[in-house]
């Protein structure tokens, strides 16, 4: 099976699309490892679901983009994902667009989102394999948070960590979305907008790149 990294806020797709979430109610709680309860992500967004759309682009995204790890699908995405019977996505919250920040001309509406979960511990990084350098050693074997990361080579997952979602956030990076080709093939057939996808092979990043 080959992986992907789902980039966040990609731009240049000819849909870039991002949204402001507006909390009417207070936040959820955050999610954590249920072995060290260590936090591994944000608050959660609360209902009801209501959010201010940014386009940069002539048509909005089947993908858009907000705080920390959130998202929202347009309802093309919705059915496509239904028909596809994929895993990993849960949720599909109805999303009331309250205003659309506009940096392009647009010829349509907004379609219709939702909001939805996408779900935790899906694989497990072998920070080892993958290059990892950070400032502090890895204390719990499950979250594997390992503190300040300064730079990754590319993601490995260590051998059968992976559970069989489509979608999900790992154990050891829980703020990216990784993809199997399977959700490349859905995203390919439906030709999901705003969307791109790297192969974890080739998905690196230096904080410090100025450093030896």
């Amino acid at each position: 099976m080959e992986f992907f990294y789902l980039e966040k806020r990609p731009m240049g797709t000819g849909a870039d699309t991002e949204f402001l979430d507006e909390e009417v109610n207070e936040p959820g709680p955050a999610a954590v490892c249920p072995r060290c309860g260590e936090i591994v992500s944000m608050l959660t967004w609360s209902p009801p679901y209501v959010a201010e759309l940014e386009c940069w682009a002539g048509r909005f995204g089947d993908l858009a983009w907000g705080p920390g790890n959130d998202i929202i699908v347009s309802e093309h995405f919705r059915q496509g994902w239904e028909a596809t019977g994929l895993s990993g996505l849960s949720g599909f919250e109805p999303v009331k667009v309250s205003r659309v920040k506009r940096h392009a001309k647009l010829r349509e509406l907004p379609p219709k989102y939702f909001f939805v979960s996408v779900v935790m511990g899906g694989a497990r990084i072998d920070t080892v394999a993958s290059g990892y350098e950070t400032d502090d050693p890895i204390a719990c074997d499950t979250c594997r948070i390992p503190g300040l990361i300064k730079r990754w080579k590319r993601i490995v997952f260590e051998e059968d960590s992976w559970t069989g979602a489509s979608i999900f956030h790992a154990w050891g990076m829980m703020s990216a979305h990784f993809v199997d080709e399977r959700f490349k093939a859905f995203v390919e057939e439906y030709r999901i907008s705003n969307c791109r996808l790297i192969p974890i092979e080739e998905y690196a990043h230096d904080f410090y790149p100025g450093e030896d």
